[in-house]
């Protein structure tokens, strides 16, 4: 499944210069990398789909679950922290 991933991101990237301002090509990018599991680039890509198209749902939704991500995330490294200061 990865190796397909990598082949959509080198296609998304090179979409991204044909279809410059376009939602739905920028939102699909953060749906890639955000399945990738880079947070980040997710974010990024994301933010921009709808800073050009406030209504677009697919932005709205992944970016909602990278957030969530990064979320629990941070919860677990917390949990694991204190779990960590108990046993000492």
């Amino acid at each position: 499944m990865m190796e397909n991933l990598d082949e959509a991101w080198e296609n998304i990237e090179k979409a991204k210069n044909y279809f410059v301002g376009y939602s739905q090509v920028l939102s699909l990018a953060g749906v890639i990398a955000f399945k990738k599991e880079n947070l980040e680039v997710a974010e990024k890509n994301l933010k921009e789909a709808l800073e050009l198209d406030l209504s677009n749902c697919e932005a709205s939704y992944y970016l909602g679950k990278v957030y969530t991500f990064i979320l629990k995330k941070q919860l677990s490294v917390t949990k694991e922290k204190k779990k960590n200061s108990k046993i000492k």
